[in-house]
């Protein structure tokens, strides 16, 4: 019988979903130098930071976003990496090298000119995985 690895990881998205997403936990550690005694970051930071892996584009009315480069035309946030339980719940670890940010801050939306871009934020989370409506719908 072959293994139904991807039933945990149904399981996981449905349990954060279900919760209202990981924007319910706290913070359990951020590299110190990226954020506040809050857990709260300057959104400044990633314009540099992310900008070696992906281009900004201006999607209004969330302002600047990003989108990464060389990204295939199927792919997709969230996956490339694994889900992993901690003690504040369910976490994405991304195999992307900008995935600490963009999969711990932020939000994802799918856009028709740009495709995935992330729009910025500045609370950490676990993972955000509430996918809003196709932009502009």
């Amino acid at each position: 019988m072959a293994k139904r690895w991807w039933i945990p990881v149904i399981a996981a998205a449905v349990t954060l979903a279900a919760s209202g997403c990981a924007g319910t936990y706290q913070q359990a550690s951020v590299d110190a130098s990226l954020s506040s005694p809050n857990g709260v970051v300057d959104g400044s930071y990633f314009y540099g930071a992310l900008s070696p892996y992906g281009r900004w584009v201006e999607c209004q009315p969330y302002g600047w976003c990003w989108t990464p480069y060389g990204a295939a035309g199927d792919w997709r946030p969230y996956g490339d990496g694994s889900w992993t339980y901690t003690d504040v719940g369910w976490s994405w670890v991304s195999d992307e090298p900008w995935g600490w940010a963009c999969y711990h801050y932020g939000r994802w939306m799918d856009h028709p000119d740009y495709g995935w871009v992330w729009v910025p934020g500045n609370e950490w989370a676990p993972a955000w995985v509430a996918w809003p409506k196709r932009f502009g719908t």
